[in-house]
């Protein structure tokens, strides 16, 4: 049946995002986390970007070479010259992939595109990035941070777990005509 409904859709041109709505308050506090390798981690300039755009797979090299550094934050992991890991915020909307689903309220950001290479994985390079982007986040004058997980990406939700965000389970059903229904509850 499932199959059925998705097959369904596909030829309707309707996309349906089932997504965890997750939101951190960065006022509270962030535990810091330690990698289990040494990172230097900062701010991504116009040169990580063009590193990564070479190293990067699709799909996110695609994403990668439409970000703005003037309206996107990248921090960037760093181990013995090498990239460990990245996570990105915008401050401008919510998106699920193209698609535009919310204005954001003021002095908040969304969390999109965190990714951590594969020979990082499991060394809490994801944990320091993010416990350190909260806090690079609130020193820039931002209260909150909302975005989106697939309900089939673990490794996501788990990762964000740590750090106690609130969360809840939406359905985004996005027509071709750009309308979208949200089931499961407002966004904000």
């Amino acid at each position: 049946m499932k199959k059925l409904i998705q097959k369904i859709l596909k030829k309707l041109k309707i996309e349906l995002f089932r997504v965890y709505f997750y939101e951190r308050d960065l006022h509270k506090e962030v535990q810091t986390v330690k990698a289990d390798v040494e990172l230097d981690i900062r701010p991504t300039c116009q040169q990580d970007l063009e590193i990564l755009l070479n190293i990067t797979e699709e799909p996110f090299k695609s994403r990668l070479k439409n970000y703005n550094l003037d309206k996107f934050h990248g921090l960037i992991a760093w181990h013995n010259n090498k990239i460990a890991g990245y996570t990105w915020f915008r401050d401008d909307y919510l998106y699920i992939l193209k698609y535009k689903i919310k204005k954001l309220p003021p002095n908040s950001v969304m969390g999109f595109d965190s990714y951590v290479f594969p020979e990082y994985r499991g060394k809490k390079v994801f944990s320091q990035i993010i416990s350190e982007a909260y806090g690079f986040l609130k020193n820039k004058g931002y209260h909150k941070t909302y975005g989106f997980i697939s309900l089939d990406n673990t490794a996501s939700i788990k990762g964000r777990e740590k750090f106690q965000m609130n969360k809840k389970k939406l359905d985004i059903i996005i027509f071709p005509t750009g309308h979208k229904i949200i089931l499961g509850g407002k966004i904000f």
